[in-house]
């Protein structure tokens, strides 16, 4: 019974969802950095080269005070045939957030110093959805001399919240009028909040079993707030013609996080089970919760024309093993005809993982007149959380595996005393042929998925973004 329980979580716990947290590319910083896709590690485009590369910064003519924001932004996500085919989940989104806020100052002949606070992940997605039906067809144990219809009522609701900022100093320093170096420190921290609930009741409607019903419900919800040291380290090279530059980001360092987390698994009147009822409950509270972010490192040029300049940009994350974001300290309760203690890792325990990345970066910056420039960019952001490697085999909160694609195009103006640029980022990705978190059209009542029926492989995930982009340089 105990093993057949936790293969019963493995298909309801454990799936993944959507958003966008594993991708690590999700965000561009600095208005006129956005606008070229990125594409700027070997290049100071503006003071967005804190975070790409801090030895850019060297090479700027004077000091500066950098103010980005999406001017307003929108984004529309559809989650198809996840709770069974026609059953969709929706989410659109809108609103107002600041990218970065940054300044740099020179403090002698060579170095410049410098401050960046970002937005780094900025996740809001809510669902839900609910399902009523009287169907002919049976769970397993129901035969058809006993009943031949029944009441289903099945309702889902599930969100995740992230909002991560990250803080740094950054120093730089001109080696010669060719070569540079510099290094930023990151304060990071991280808020995340995860739900996800489904309600299932199943009413026979023949009079012979009238009274009979059985009942499945599903709990998980958890909430974290962690602090960590990240450490990026960069050298640039400039000449008339050429740019290059190289960026090293260290892995992140925990310094620590608390959160709580309640897992609750509920079955009632089970026929293949002797009509008995089943419960599953841990909760965690003020608990250590901890996050890592992977090393990388990115290398970047930039080819100068008369009147045109092409960057281009990769950045190779590696592979961050499993490990437990956090770990329970009481046993799981399971009461049924027994009370039996289950490992709580198995049902609240959280663990995460990362596979490599590597994106890429194309930016074009042309230049009309003296005034004003036309800036263009591309740029992969492929997700560290592939769907077709072992994701399933760990209990994630995350809601995201898919890759997607960011386009931007805008103009930037300068004058005497500032530059202001201006223009749109976009987002696109798609992806088919995946697991559903259930299947609610045919919830069979089967040893291996307690009336949530047996996902299938026939779910679809779209998102699509777009944003208007201000920045303005002093």
């Amino acid at each position: 019974m105990k093993h057949t329980l936790l293969l019963l979580l493995s298909v309801w716990f454990l799936q993944p969802a959507f958003a966008q947290e594993n991708n690590y590319w999700n965000a561009q910083y600095g208005c006129n950095s956005s606008l070229l896709g990125g594409a700027v590690v070997s290049s100071y485009c503006d003071n967005g080269a804190l975070f790409y590369n801090p030895a850019t910064v060297a090479f700027k003519d004077s000091g500066t005070i950098s103010i980005s924001a999406n001017v307003y932004k929108l984004e529309d996500i559809k989650l198809s045939n996840v709770l069974g085919n026609g059953i969709d989940l929706k989410n659109f989104n809108y609103g107002i957030l600041p990218q970065l806020i940054s300044g740099s100052f020179h403090t002698g002949k060579n170095t410049e110093l410098g401050f960046i606070i970002i937005t780094r992940n900025d996740v809001d997605f809510a669902f839900s959805q609910a399902l009523h039906s009287i169907s002919n067809i049976m769970p397993s144990y129901w035969t058809a001399d006993t009943v031949r219809r029944y009441d289903f009522i099945a309702s889902f609701e599930g969100r995740t919240r992230i909002y991560e900022t990250w803080g740094g100093l950054s120093g730089s320093y001109r080696v010669n009028k060719h070569f540079s170096l510099g290094m930023t420190h990151f304060l990071a921290y991280r808020y995340q909040k995860f739900q996800r609930n489904m309600n299932i009741t199943a009413l026979g409607l023949d009079d012979s079993t009238y009274s009979y019903s059985a009942n499945f419900q599903s709990l998980q919800n958890v909430l974290m707030n962690n602090f960590s040291y990240i450490l990026k380290l960069g050298a640039a090279y400039k000449s008339d013609r050429v740019n290059a530059g190289l960026a090293i980001t260290l892995p992140s360092l925990n310094l620590g996080g608390i959160g709580n987390a309640t897992s609750e698994w509920y079955l009632n009147n089970s026929t293949q089970y002797g009509n008995d009822s089943y419960l599953l409950f841990d909760k965690e509270n003020n608990r250590p919760f901890k996050y890592k972010t992977p090393l990388s490192m990115s290398l970047g040029t930039c080819i100068k024309f008369s009147k045109t300049k092409l960057y281009l940009s990769g950045e190779f994350f590696a592979p961050i093993a499993p490990y437990s974001v956090f770990s329970p300290v009481n046993d799981t309760s399971y009461k049924s005809n027994k009370i039996v203690r289950f490992n709580s890792d198995s049902v609240s325990g959280i663990t995460k993982f990362a596979n490599p990345v590597l994106n890429f970066a194309l930016g074009l910056e042309q230049r009309l007149n003296n005034k004003y420039s036309l800036l263009m960019g591309i740029n992969s952001d492929f997700s560290a959380a592939n769907p077709d490697n072992v994701m399933y085999e760990y209990n994630d909160i995350s809601y995201t595996y898919i890759n997607l694609w960011h386009f931007s195009a805008g103009l930037r103006v300068i004058n005497k005393k500032k530059i202001v640029s201006i223009g749109l980022l976009t987002a696109y990705g798609k992806i088919s042929q995946q697991p559903q978190f259930a299947d609610l059209r045919t919830p069979n009542d089967i040893e291996e998925s307690q009336m949530i029926g047996i996902p299938q492989e026939t779910a679809g995930f779209r998102y699509r973004g777009i944003a208007l982009v201000l920045g303005i340089n002093y």
